[in-house]
């Protein structure tokens, strides 16, 4: 029933114009951000990217162009469409009568949501970076496989620790919003708000105040980005002092995260079990 629940999640999300009309957008996001460049002069005819630049960009594809706002916006509508559903067309009621677990249910979705939105991200990381290089030549004194290999790994791990844990932080608040509003239309607009809040919170004061909620507690916690943008290279030993970063401090904000939409996901359990048929 389980897998059930969570087949029926994906189709249902697909067969909406909504998410085809958003991937649409998102898709144009990461294009958009890769050919507009990250650096003074990086989007004029002759650029020649180092292994440097080259490191980079594969953060700033994840943190700047996806996750500052556009990722964000785009995993709460994902759960705005499930929560229509649900409340709507009375889905839940159906399943529940056909003897349903709530525990079952609840499962399925989030899974559904966190699988789907996981490959998104990575996805959209890949077109961002790959749009960038091809655009500016490729990395210096790299071929094009040397690069690939390389490459892969850094998408993946960033995404792993930095971009799947700020979606499912994202998810959790909508999760929230949804199953106590009762309503997508305003788990949308309370969830979106706290996002684009923080894009111009981060946007205008990260260096002026905050300093404790943009290290530790917000949906891309400096100290954990911070960690991986140079991990695995010659300059991450230097940038640990630099940042006073440490992977005790990097698993407490994944902890922080993750914590954020297990509670999302308690309290949607907890109000799915107290709905009757």
């Amino acid at each position: 029933m389980l897998i059930t629940i969570y087949k029926n999640t994906l189709k249902t999300i697909f067969r909406t114009k909504t998410f085809w009309l958003c991937m649409f957008v998102m898709l144009i996001v990461a294009a958009q951000g890769a050919i507009s460049g990250y650096y003074v002069g990086d989007d004029e005819p002759g650029t020649v990217l180092n292994f440097n630049d080259y490191i980079q960009v594969i953060s700033n594809c994840c943190i700047t162009t996806l996750l500052q706002y556009a990722m964000p916006i785009f995993s709460i509508i994902t759960v705005a469409l499930i929560i229509n559903h649900d409340y709507r067309d009375n889905f839940f009621e159906i399943e529940k009568s056909a003897g349903m677990k709530p525990s079952h249910y609840v499962l399925g979705r989030i899974s559904a949501l966190l699988a789907l939105n996981s490959v998104i991200v990575v996805l959209l990381h890949f077109i961002c970076l790959y749009t960038y290089l091809i655009t500016r030549g490729w990395v210096k004194d790299m071929t094009y496989i040397e690069c690939i290999a390389d490459s892969l790994p850094r998408i993946l791990r960033i995404d792993a620790f930095v971009a799947i844990p700020c979606i499912t932080f994202y998810l959790g608040i909508a999760l929230l919003f949804g199953n106590v509003l009762k309503s997508g239309i305003a788990t949308t607009v309370f969830s979106s708000s706290y996002a684009i809040a923080y894009y111009v919170f981060n946007l205008i004061f990260r260096h002026r105040i905050g300093e404790t909620y943009f290290n530790y507690f917000s949906p891309i916690p400096k100290k954990l980005r911070q960690y991986f943008h140079f991990y695995d290279t010659e300059w991450f030993d230097g940038l640990l002092k630099s940042y006073d970063l440490s992977i005790e401090k990097a698993i407490f904000c994944l902890f922080f995260l993750v914590g954020i939409f297990i509670l999302g996901a308690l309290v949607s359990y907890l109000i799915t079990r107290k709905r009757t048929v």
